[in-house]
């Protein structure tokens, strides 16, 4: 019997906000933080999440 198409996953939701401890938090879980265009994100946030890819702009 075929499979029926599964919907794609919903795009994630962007937070409001990352700070520092909010990076270091996602390197240690090896997970992504979305953000939108209206994300603040702190200069020592950037700063850390600079040469990895944890910081994804979420599209939407």
């Amino acid at each position: 019997m075929p499979e029926a198409p599964s919907q794609p996953a919903p795009p994630p939701k962007p937070v409001d906000f990352v700070a520092e401890a909010d990076v270091r938090a996602a390197i240690q879980e090896n997970r992504k933080i979305y953000i939108g265009p209206k994300t603040i994100v702190t200069p020592s946030a950037r700063d850390l999440a600079g040469p990895s890819d944890i910081l994804v702009l979420a599209q939407g």
